[in-house]
């Protein structure tokens, strides 16, 4: 399946690896990480108050964004329409389902 890959070391293993900082739960080695699940990664963040970079341990949701999905999360939804996908949506972003632009569902 599209987008899956390894991580062979523990949560603990990139903190000594990388001097990071832990910032969530302890992960473990798995060898089928899909789409959906929780990954650790290591970020830099300029700490704001002493203006020295923090290295940080963080677990974050692994996913893909389809090209065409950056398009609609990105459009202006018009004032009062409920934030809601139709099927028109994923195949043209202008499409508000209900006749003239101005309606509303």
């Amino acid at each position: 399946m599209c987008g899956r890959f390894v991580m062979s070391k523990a949560s603990s293993d990139l903190v000594a690896a990388f001097h990071a900082e832990p910032t969530g739960p302890e992960l473990g080695p798995s060898w089928n990480i899909a789409p959906t699940q929780q990954v650790s990664i290591v970020t830099e963040r300029l700490d704001q108050e002493t203006g020295e970079i923090r290295r940080l341990l963080e677990n974050m949701r692994w996913g893909l964004v389809l090209c065409g999905a950056l398009r609609i999360l990105a459009r202006p939804r018009p004032a009062g329409r409920p934030r809601r996908q139709m099927a028109g949506d994923l195949h043209d972003p202008d499409h508000l389902g209900h006749g003239h632009p101005g309606a509303h569902p």
